[in-house]
This record gives structure tokens, sequence and C-alpha cells, in this order.
């Protein structure tokens, strides 16, 4: 409406501008010159101050994969630094189909990313979109031609994620992988004597074939997982 107003307006000023047979041209040109200077004013000032909006969000949901697994079933969400300083930002890589090789990603440019613990043993990407929405007709109607509705105000990204799983850079991965496979043999030793101890304090568990092996896999996610951890510069609060 008010872009409506504003180019009639300037049509009015043309049209007495060039009709010598208009009386009063300076009274009617002074009104449709305010009546423009107004409508414009409004029209940039809604541009930043969004008036007659209100604020939606929509939310996302989306269960992910790691792009890489370490023994003991742990799990890790990578990504790659871009850029420098003050303009880096994240690439976050992973996997949305866990029977597949393809590879998804999520830039932070633009994006609040939150990394949390989550409490269940399924790891998602939660996506939560902000956005401006008229709150009656007439508003949409009187602005009518301004890009407010469905606008983004802000877009947050959270990654909650089970406590298998480290966040790594691409270069801490490479790094923590070399480590795991350069120490098997350490890995091994301290895995043995973390079972024999078991099974001296818990004899009668440790002749059970099924809990002697539900210990194995605790103490192997364990190991690797204080391995992984000592690369990762990302801590992830509950």
């Amino acid at each position: 409406m008010l872009i409506f107003i504003s180019l009639l307006c300037i049509a009015g000023i043309i049209f007495i501008t060039v009709n010598s047979k208009i009386t009063h041209k300076i009274l009617i040109g002074s009104i449709l010159g305010m009546l423009l200077l107004l409508s414009q004013v409004i029209l940039i000032a809604n541009v930043n101050a969004h008036w007659g909006t209100e604020i939606n969000t929509s939310s996302t949901s989306t269960k992910i994969d790691s792009i890489a697994t370490f023994p003991g079933d742990n799990k890790v969400l990578a990504y790659r630094n871009v850029g420098k300083k003050r303009n880096m930002h994240q690439i976050y890589v992973y996997k949305t189909n866990s029977n597949s090789n393809k590879k998804s990603m999520t830039y932070s440019d633009g994006l609040s990313v939150r990394l949390i613990r989550s409490k269940t043993m399924t790891a998602r990407k939660i996506k939560k979109v902000s956005y401006y929405h008229y709150k009656s007709v007439f508003a949409q109607f009187l602005f009518a031609g301004i890009q407010n509705e469905h606008q983004i105000k802000n877009t947050t990204v959270t990654f909650s994620l089970p406590k298998n799983w480290t966040a790594l850079s691409t270069t801490q991965l490479s790094k923590a992988g070399q480590d795991l496979k350069k120490n098997q043999k350490q890995l091994k030793i301290n895995m043995m004597a973390k079972i024999k101890a078991y099974s001296i304090t818990n004899p009668k568990q440790a002749r059970n074939p099924q809990a002697l092996k539900n210990v194995q896999e605790k103490l192997l996610q364990e190991e690797v997982h204080k391995t992984i951890q000592r690369y990762s510069n990302k801590k992830i609060p509950y």
C-alpha cells in the first residue's frame, strides 16, 4: 500500500508539473511531496524495524551418523576450519544415512552452531529458523512489496551428541587415528590389565560370558574415547 501511495505521489507531482492548467500547484505539490517523503521514511524504517510482524520459529530434527568410527563404537563429528582468526568458520561433516557413504555438510557462516551432549544414544542435528511473519492482513497489505514476510531473523543449528561422540577437526581426526594405530599394542595391554582386575574383584560376573563381553566393550569404548578426547579442543556441555 505504501509503495502504491509513493507511486501515486510521484505520478501526481509529474502531472501537476507538466500541466499548466492546474491551480494551486505549490500547495498540491507540497502535500504530495510530504506524503511521498512520509511513505518513504516509513518504508525505509520498516526494513529494520519490521513493524506489524511477529517472530515465528520452525524446527527440524535429523538423525546423523559419523563419517568415521573408532573401536568401541566411538564416533566423531568432524569439522574443517575455513578462514583465519576472526573470519574463521567451520564446515561440519557427517552422514544422514548410516548405510550410505554420502556426506552432508553444515557451514557455520551466518549460522549459530552449538554442540550439546545428549542423554540418548542417537546423534541429531536440530535446525531452528526464526523468521518474521505479519500479524495481520492489514499489516501485510500496508507494507506489501517489502520482503519482511518470512525474512529470516536468525538460524541456529544444534548438534546433539551422545557420550560416545567427540568433535574433531579433520587434522585432529587424522592424528587421533594415527595415535590409535600406533599404540594398538599398549591399548591391548591396558585392556587386559583392567579385565584381569575386574575378574579378580567380580569373579561371579567374570564367569558369565555375556557379562564379561559387555565389560570388555565398555572398557574398550572408554580407553579409545580417552585417547580421542586428548585431540579435541571442543568441550561438549550437557
